[in-house]
């Protein structure tokens, strides 16, 4: 589908983030142009106090390789050779990774499932901690037992990486 290959002209920009850093500023400078474009509309106070927190916090560095590599990437991978229970989810207002490309990723993969979490943007764990954990739980209590995958999983490769 064209649309997991290619990023569509409305692809997530860095907001002039990334010339900001070049140009010497920080996460915690930036902070105030990022958070509202991650958020959903009725976002409350208490989400945008930890976000911005939470940006503050970043390492230039990383957040910055975070950002090319969102930015640039232009494939998703094979969606349909997926073979272990998946579950996507997205926040009803998530203007990055949207609702309609989140359907259309779980189109893609094999008895998928998705999940649209009311009132939220794209951290919807944080803005609507209840119906996200409630719909990672019920997902994981119905899975559980599934077979494992069946090539090695990355967890696998972590361990061997060591400290």
């Amino acid at each position: 589908m064209d649309l997991l290959r290619s990023p569509p002209s409305s692809a997530p920009s860095t907001f002039g983030c990334d010339a900001r850093l070049d140009a010497g500023a920080e996460p915690r400078d930036i902070a105030p142009v990022v958070v509202p474009t991650l958020l959903a509309p009725a976002a409350s106070p208490a989400a945008h106090q930890r976000l911005f927190e939470s940006m503050a916090a970043l390492r230039k560095e990383s957040y910055i390789k975070s950002l090319e590599a969102t930015v640039n990437q232009d494939t998703v991978g094979d969606l349909a050779a997926i073979a272990v229970p998946t579950h996507f989810v997205v926040g009803e207002h998530d203007r990055l990774t949207t609702v309609a490309l989140a359907g259309a990723m779980a189109a893609e993969v094999p008895g998928a499932e998705l999940t649209v979490i009311p009132g939220a943007g794209h951290l919807s764990n944080i803005e609507n901690a209840e119906a996200f954990n409630r719909s990672v739980m019920n997902f994981l209590a119905r899975h559980l037992g599934a077979d494992p995958p069946r090539a090695p999983a990355v967890a696998g490769s972590l361990a061997q990486r060591g400290p």
